[in-house]
């Protein structure tokens, strides 16, 4: 048996030390952010929690179109150049930081110029929040850059040691400022890591490359739509909530939201660390090993997910009882069973997108479908949470992401057996 687990150890020794050390990285930081959002439902009353959640959501959506695609391109060129242009990699930071300073710029002037107009009382917190619109796109570009390069020891290293500052800041800012603590906090630990991340980086050569920028901005235009298309049908339901001035609500979805996403982890690392292997088979042209890898990885997530949807579904309610009695209710609770059977599905189609389609080139086959979800998400909740209030979101997410996620399995089975196909035929 002993000698069975090292035989296996060290035919996946790669992936097994990368998962580890990107397993590590995020459950860091996004620990961490767990965190400070248990510090915030803990310092802020219920309606500046909801209202906190509210504006990060609205920034964290305007800075996608900073990254719009860029970081997902990045890990995915990275990691081609290094097996076939290894002189091509040294270029792509400075070119990328170009792009992302550009359009965050100019979003910033848009926000600052009719801002007021759109978000009212809130305004002044989204002004705060802007340095966001740069430092967190910025953040994605650089993990990216590490990802696809595969290392992954020093990325997790400099996350843990810039979260755990983070949860230290955050804890007294808040106290002390309240709200606009809260926010401030968020600057400080992007700014920060983006630093620390650009710091770290041995070699950066400071050459406009418009080669680079070509086939980076390419596909990240792909990858930019399907970014704010998972928005759409995942946290565009934020907003709504606010239109109809649902703001202690918007406490209770985020608290469900930040649950599931410290679930997800597992799944988005899995999807990470494949990604490159991926990726160089694509290159190779090997596509009956991608689709070998599809359905094994496709079994994986499908147990995994159910098992940790019971998980919280057993232990969950009862955490929240003892230690956050405010957001005890049964409305937050039939909620957490609805998303809890669209968990199941969407973690499938995460590890699939993010491992496997990203990297294929099918990202534009995947774009189509968000889009369309995402865009039906929108109606979809509106409608329900206009007619049920708070619980419509889960009437629309069964709807909406189950059958995109249904579609978009399909599909890619479909044309990764047309490759194999084609493949075959040319070698006879």
């Amino acid at each position: 048996m002993k000698s069975f687990l090292l035989n296996k150890y060290f035919e996946h020794k790669e992936i097994i030390n990368n998962f580890f050390w990107r397993s590590l990285q995020i459950f860091g930081k996004q620990g961490v952010n767990f965190v400070i959002f248990l510090i915030c439902a803990k310092l802020l009353n219920i309606y500046e929690f909801g209202i906190y959640n509210y504006i990060l959501t609205v920034v964290f959506f305007l800075a996608l179109f900073g990254d719009f695609g860029i970081s997902t391109s990045v890990s995915k060129y990275v990691a081609e150049y290094s097996v076939s242009k290894k002189e091509k990699v040294n270029f792509v930071l400075f070119n990328v930081i170009l792009i992302i300073a550009f359009f965050s710029i100019l979003v910033s002037i848009l926000i600052i110029l009719f801002g007021k107009n759109f978000f009212g009382n809130n305004f002044i917190y989204i002004i705060y929040s802007l340095p966001l619109l740069l430092f967190f796109p910025l953040t994605s570009v650089l993990d990216g850059y590490y990802r696809g390069l595969n290392n992954f020891k020093k990325l997790s290293l400099i996350y843990l040691i810039s979260s755990l500052f983070l949860v230290v800041v955050a804890f007294f800012i808040t106290k002390k400022f309240g709200l606009l603590g809260a926010i401030l906090s968020q600057n400080i630990y992007y700014i920060i890591l983006s630093v620390i991340l650009f710091a770290s980086i041995k070699k950066i050569k400071i050459s406009l490359n418009r080669e680079i920028i070509k086939e980076i901005s390419r596909y990240a235009v792909l990858s930019g739509i399907i970014s704010v298309s998972y928005f759409l049908y995942s946290r565009f339901d934020i907003l709504i909530l606010e239109k109809f001035n649902l703001v202690k609500e918007i406490g209770y979805y985020e608290m469900i939201n930040k649950v599931i996403l410290l679930a997800t982890l597992p799944f988005l690392i899995l999807a990470n660390v494949v990604a490159p292997v991926i990726s160089n088979h694509f290159v190779k042209n090997n596509w009956i090993k991608i689709y070998t890898k599809f359905k094994k990885y496709f079994v994986y997530s499908f147990f995994t997910s159910s098992l940790v949807a019971v998980i919280i579904f057993l232990f969950f309610p009862i955490l929240l009882r003892e230690y956050l009695p405010n957001f005890y209710n049964n409305e937050l609770l039939t909620l957490l069973n609805y998303l809890l059977i669209v968990f199941v599905f969407q973690k499938i189609a995460d590890v699939i997108g993010n491992g496997f389609i990203f990297y294929t080139g099918h990202v534009k086959m995947n774009m189509i479908l968000m889009l369309i979800f995402g865009v039906l998400n929108i109606f979809l909740s509106y409608y329900f949470i206009r007619k049920y209030g708070f619980i419509g979101i889960g009437y629309s997410k069964i709807f909406s992401v189950i059958i995109y996620s249904f579609i978009l399995i399909i599909v890619y089975v479909k044309l990764l057996q047309y490759k194999i196909n084609n493949t075959v035929n040319r070698s006879k």
